[in-house]
């Protein structure tokens, strides 16, 4: 049975599982595959390093070629990385700005929300206090009691009842006569 206590993998070998056989007689390399038959039994050895490697034994332009390969292959790699990382940086980019929009819709609903119930509160406050239309919409004030100071002011400024739009009974100017013909006999100084 071999020993296989000198067999190691290489580690400038361009094959995964290519294995070297560490011993002085110069047998070669064992190459081959990790989980197959092994490989062959290697060339023989011709005297030469103990340590030969599958790259040895390419020749100049096969150690060229393979040199290209790798160096082909680490820039693939590079750009791969390169581009992962590009598309990470956009991906967030692009969450960020849906982010950023979306805060910025729940402001704007947030802003025309409280704009519609200061409308509400604002015609709620004009119509208690008798104000014509024209004039609830330039009542000034954020809150209730500041819409309310406001609308007494301009109910006093115009004379309006304290009743709703059409809530309460309108001034005469003085006498009520009971009557149609009590009010045409004073209007004609007869009674």
């Amino acid at each position: 049975m071999p020993d296989f206590s000198r067999l190691y993998t290489s580690s400038t070998t361009a094959w995964p599982g290519s294995f070297v056989w560490d011993d002085d007689t110069g047998s070669g390399s064992g190459g081959g595959d990790a989980g197959g038959d092994g490989g062959d039994s290697g060339n023989g050895g011709e005297g030469g390093s103990a340590t030969q490697t599958a790259d040895d034994q390419l020749g100049p332009a096969g150690q060229a070629a393979l040199h290209r390969e790798r160096e082909a292959r680490k820039a693939a790699e590079k750009r791969a990385k390169d581009a992962e990382a590009l598309a990470d940086k956009q991906g967030t980019e692009r969450l960020e700005a849906e982010r950023d929009q979306a805060k910025q819709d729940a402001e704007d609903a947030r802003k025309e929300a409280d704009s519609a119930k200061l409308d509400a509160l604002r015609i709620k406050v004009g119509a208690a206090f008798g104000l014509p239309e024209e004039f609830i919409d330039r009542l000034k004030g954020e809150t209730q009691a500041e819409l309310k100071k406001d609308a007494e002011k301009v109910a006093m400024a115009l004379g309006a009842s304290k009743g709703g739009f059409d809530g309460g009974t309108r001034g005469s100017g003085g006498n009520q006569d009971a009557d149609m013909n009590a009010t045409i006999r004073r209007l004609a100084g007869r009674g």
